[in-house]
């Protein structure tokens, strides 16, 4: 890998592999701290690094070649991959060796790779030959033999792209002392497809001893697209999956004025068009080198065509000097950003000193900023300035600096062309010349790994730059999702570790701090009441729009946020939050709710806000309803009647009736004979003749089921006829409703005549009331109690009758 912006990411790799696969790293917070020691450079000569984003997820893989030198043996090359998850984290616990090389090989081809929809790596490599070799997320390697021979020479520069399940392969090799450019497909298990050979953009195609310059990006319709340089033209070609090429010989794009000093990006594909910009000295002198842009478009009838003019393109960049050293960056936002190192005028190029500039280019074709590009950065760098492969965030894109004489930094560009970061925001190493920049990995998160040789110490460290400009983790932490235990549901616990800057910058560099909690909903979770904005904000009716990243789940649905709670830090270390979910978990399933918490001033405009990872969680209604109260039966046309009180409960789901032969009879599926959302149940299967002993239990909509209710006791002399039913035991029921406020109903049961009272006390045994006191027939009785003149708080209700005394507690709130 002889390009200096891979050879930062090689680096970062190592340091990180070198942890146990469950460890978190401790990112550095300070320009000054040492970074994260990554590898001691002893015995150690070229470090050399590659990152391909994993395609569906926010991890990134990671290729690198250490050269190391072996005493009686000499130099030696050995390729390691290893995985990132979006937080910079190591998958394994160490370097993942390919199996073939145990030992290094000499002169390792730059290997390179890329993802499928799965996560799964097609890495390229080889010395001496060209191989393929696939490695799952789970590090297992899944071709056998040491990986796929694709060729047998020596290549140069092999890329691979995957288009509807097909892997193409493009490469250089030596035939006959000459370079020819070739391409094979391969299929997910590694196998070749075009058996009869490889295929090459044009009949008869060599470069004769001239470099070639390609890019490949698929075709949009499951084939591969090729861009390439041969000698002094640009040209274009589609292969099919079959391998046939979409015209004998290629489609010519234009003529290179000096190809000795041309410079060429990736394509970036968008809607069936292709774009590659390319740096070349039309314009005045050889020491003017400016950027161009060319757009290929293709349309469904197969046509072809350069959608601006014939062999110069868009120019981007005109300005007197050379600009060099082109990245193309989709912005994520309709939109792409190109960017140059730039010597400006005669003395800046006398001296070797660049700056780095960009231009924004929408998909719809028009440049939205300063005519010859914005200027990054308002340093001057050494000549051996490096910035590394700008990453697309949130609002903007964010550029890796080295400054060299300054140190390492980065600065971001709003998607208006404006600087957002100053005051030291940015900064990543502030010691002039300790360090030089080898490489980042840019996360899907907005975050970037930056690693750095340091020259004092011979070592390779790396440190974690946030969206916000700041190092380190900074933002809130959620450990847990809870149910919250003992109470009637929809609500859980959201437990969270607090932000690195609560206690490391004050309120008077951020004006205001506060956490907040946010629940995350989707389309088909959202209930109603509840408006949604497309930019990933979900707002309540009466509630302020509050600025959250917009995230998808698993299946592809977009996640929307509401604002449940805030919370003031006070500097405790960590937080615990009651919110509310949408709903219980229960027979109808699990209905798992997502949050985040954010940390950070979120009225400051933009918002400087750190977030917090997302978890999940869901809550279960853990209280049954009440036991149903005072039921009874009747005999009417031949069946049981039942009747009971209704339950209060907001969840309640129903009744269940239960059927016996004796009075201790254990209610299960069966003597169940029913259920009833109503308070009124008929039993036409009741047999003649006979005693019969009925309880009704209420159950709610996530399947809790009350205690028993009292036995309704039922004597059928003959079909259709039956006594009226006496209790058969002493029983006082409690009160219902409880709590109340300020009157309620007790019922107790008598099952012979005899003396009765029923009395009121409060916690203290002060008797505050007497609802009955004297001699009473066998029977079933309800007594109201009013307790308005009384205090909020705890009574007691105490029965006696004969030997039969029962108290229940009763509350009392207002």
């Amino acid at each position: 890998m002889s390009s200096v912006r891979y050879s930062f990411r090689l680096l970062l790799f190592f340091m990180l592999s070198s942890l146990p696969a469950a460890a978190q790293v401790e990112w550095p917070h300070t320009d000054y701290d040492a970074g994260v020691v990554m590898v001691q450079l002893s015995g150690v000569g070229n470090v050399s690094m590659k990152s391909i984003p994993e395609k569906n997820a926010d991890g990134v893989w990671v290729l690198f070649v250490i050269q190391y030198y072996l005493q009686g043996i000499g130099t030696t090359d050995t390729l390691y991959v290893q995985y990132l998850d979006k937080s910079g984290n190591p998958r394994y616990p160490s370097f993942h060796l390919m199996p073939r090389f145990p030992y290094g090989i000499s002169n390792m081809t730059d290997p390179s790779g890329v993802t499928d929809d799965a996560g799964n790596l097609y890495l390229l490599f080889g010395n001496n030959e060209l191989r393929m070799q696939k490695i799952g997320l789970n590090g297992s390697v899944q071709f056998a033999g040491g990986g796929t021979q694709i060729s047998s020479r020596t290549t140069e520069g092999a890329t691979a792209v995957i288009s509807s399940g097909n892997v193409y392969v493009v490469w250089q090799e030596i035939v006959n002392a000459q370079n020819r450019l070739f391409i094979q497909r391969l299929n997910t298990n590694g196998l070749i497809q075009w058996t009869s050979g490889n295929v090459t953009p044009a009949a008869g195609f060599v470069r004769d001893n001239h470099f070639i310059f390609f890019r490949a990006t698929t075709d949009g319709d499951g084939g591969l697209a090729l861009f390439y340089t041969w000698r002094d033209t640009m040209a274009w070609q589609f292969i099919s999956p079959n391998g046939n090429r979409w015209m004998e010989f290629p489609y010519v794009l234009g003529t290179l004025r000096d190809r000795t000093h041309s410079e060429f990006t990736d394509i970036v594909y968008h809607d069936r068009s292709w774009y590659v910009a390319f740096s070349d000295m039309r314009y005045g002198a050889v020491s003017n080198s400016d950027v161009f842009l060319f757009k290929i478009a293709r349309y469904s009838n197969g046509l072809v065509t350069n959608q601006w003019a014939s062999d110069t393109g868009k120019a981007i960049c005109k300005y007197q000097g050379i600009q060099n050293s082109l990245q193309l960056t989709p912005d994520n936002a309709g939109g792409m950003i190109i960017s140059w190192r730039d010597l400006r005028n005669v003395a800046q190029q006398g001296q070797g000193y660049p700056q780095v500039f960009a231009q924004r280019w929408l998909f719809n074709d028009v440049a939205l900023w300063t005519t010859n590009g914005t200027q990054v950065s308002s340093n001057y760098f050494s000549p051996e300035m490096y910035y590394g492969t700008p990453v697309a965030v949130n609002g903007g894109i964010v550029f890796p600096l080295d400054e060299s004489g300054t140190g390492i930094s980065a600065q971001k560009l709003l998607l208006s062309g404006s600087s957002q970061w100053y005051n030291n925001i940015g900064r990543v190493l502030s010691i002039p010349g300790a360090a030089r920049l080898i490489g980042t990995v840019g996360m899907k998160n907005g975050k970037i790994i930056f690693v750095y040789r340091d020259f004092r110490n011979g070592t390779v460290q790396s440190k974690l730059l946030d969206q916000n400009g700041y190092l380190g983790e900074n933002g809130p932490f959620i450990r847990s999702v809870r149910d919250v235990i003992n109470d009637q549901g929809s609500k859980v616990s959201v437990l969270f570790r607090d932000s690195w800057r609560e206690l490391n910058a004050g309120p008077s560099q951020f004006n205001a701090n506060t956490y907040r909690v946010f629940r995350g909903l989707t389309e088909r979770t959202m209930p109603e009441g509840v408006r949604t904005r497309k930019n990933g904000t979900a707002i309540e009716a009466d509630a302020p729009n509050m600025p959250v990243p917009e995230m998808t789940t698993s299946a592809g649905e977009t996640i929307y946020w509401e604002m449940m709670a805030e919370i003031a830090p006070n500097g405790l270390g960590g937080y615990s939050r009651i919110v509310p979910t949408t709903s219980d978990s229960g027979r109808q399933g699990i209905p798992w709710n997502y949050y985040i918490t954010g940390y950070g001033n979120f009225s400051s405009m933009p918002p400087l806000v750190w977030y917090s990872n997302i978890d999940s969680g869901y809550s279960v209604d853990n209280l049954p309803p009440y036991p149903p109260q005072m039921p009874a039966g009747t005999f009417q046309n031949g069946s049981v009647v039942l009747h009971w009180r209704p339950n209060m409960e907001p969840d309640l789901g129903g009744y269940e009736v239960y059927r016996g032969t004796v009075p201790t009879f254990i209610p299960n599926d069966a003597s169940r004979i029913g259920t009833t959302a109503d308070t009124l149940f008929r039993d036409r299967t009741v047999p003649s003749g006979g005693n019969y002993y009925y309880l009704v239990k209420a159950v709610d909509v996530n399947g809790n089921r009350s205690d028993n209710s009292s036995i309704v006791p039922m004597q059928l002399l003959h079909a259709g006829e039956g006594a009226a039913p006496l209790p058969t035991d002493y029983a006082l029921e409690q009160n219902y409703p409880n709590p109340f406020n300020p009157s309620t109903n007790i019922a107790f049961a008598v099952p012979a005549a005899g003396m009765v009272t029923l009395t009121v006390t409060d916690a203290l045994g002060r008797e505050v009331a007497m609802l009955m006191q004297g001699y009473r027939e066998a029977g079933r009785y309800t007594v109201p109690f009013a307790a308005s003149h009384l205090a909020s708080g705890v009574y007691f209700c105490e029965l006696r009758a004969e030997k039969y005394t029962k108290r229940i507690k009763m509350n009392l709130m207002k």
